[in-house]
């Protein structure tokens, strides 16, 4: 057991990322997740006493200031989601240093906070990000997906040669949690399947991954990345056909509903404490030794 500010910390942590983002990105230019869906998702996070880490698109933050300070009143953290909402790993490693930085400087210039915890955009980082993370002093990335990646699922000092090894990186990586039996990528992630499908389908992909976990060490590790956007009734969003099964489907109330659903079953049937990313930094650094 350990304690953190006079909190009992249980075997199975909980780390919800909610990305900040604009409505069903690269679909749209809207905010409305955002503006409709944040004070939503505060509301159930208040009423159940959780903490979490919003990971914030900088280039957004001019439109959504209140909002974004409210996240801070409420006590959860501000990570960081990049600048522009573009995929990290296919741009030249000149262009990624400068969303990093970019999206470094305004985060805590604009918000007062300096942001530690990191997620790319679609999950798509390499290795030249997380030692460009490394660089400018990000604590941990969130961008592992274990759906694709299937090796990692804890969490683990990345490489300097290769993000997805072990290695002495000082940043942590917190692999996004799926369901590591499963082969097929879009079948073993959680999301968008934890509305889509429904809570009962993601219960079972974190008792396998808790099963899993379990080989290698007594604590679990739960990570979850989800939108504001899915909380709301998505409107005038031209989205190819191909795609609107993913992101419309479940989206507004059925989405509060089965948020709601899976942190009352994770904080009554696995007794899970749920923290904010740079919060768990040092609490696993000392289960890790």
């Amino acid at each position: 057991m350990f304690v953190e500010d006079d909190v009992v910390m249980k075997n199975t942590f909980v780390l919800i990322g909610f990305d900040i983002e604009r409505d069903a990105e690269p679909f749209s230019k809207s905010c409305e997740g955002v503006k409709k869906g944040l004070p939503k998702i505060l509301d159930v996070l208040d009423q159940l006493e959780i903490d979490c880490t919003f990971n914030i698109l900088a280039s957004i933050i001019d439109d959504n200031f209140d909002l974004f300070k409210q996240i801070q009143r409420s006590g959860h953290e501000l990570g960081c989601h990049s600048y522009e909402h573009e995929a990290l790993s296919f741009m030249s490693d000149e262009d990624i240093y400068s969303q990093v930085e970019k999206a470094t400087s305004d985060i805590h210039k604009k918000l007062g906070e300096r942001p530690v915890t990191f997620r790319a955009p679609y999950l798509l980082g390499n290795t030249y990000l997380i030692n460009t993370l490394n660089e400018f002093n990000y604590l941990l990335d969130s961008s592992y997906p274990l759906a694709h990646y299937k090796k990692q699922v804890l969490p683990y000092h990345p490489s300097a040669k290769d993000w997805t090894k072990k290695g002495n990186v000082n940043l942590l990586e917190l692999p996004v949690s799926a369901d590591p039996f499963v082969k097929e990528p879009e079948k073993s992630d959680i999301w968008p399947l934890w509305r889509t499908i429904g809570a009962e389908d993601t219960k079972r992909k974190i008792e396998n991954l808790i099963k899993k976990q379990n080989e290698y060490k007594e604590e679990n590790v739960i990570t979850f990345y989800l939108h504001p956007w899915e909380f709301i009734e998505l409107e005038k969003i031209d989205i190819p056909e191909d795609h609107q099964e993913r992101i419309l489907a479940g989206t507004g109330e059925k989405a509060i509903s089965n948020f709601k659903e899976i942190l009352v079953w994770l904080k009554k049937q696995k007794d899970a404490t749920f923290l904010t990313m740079k919060k768990f930094r040092p609490i696993w650094e000392e289960i890790s030794g």
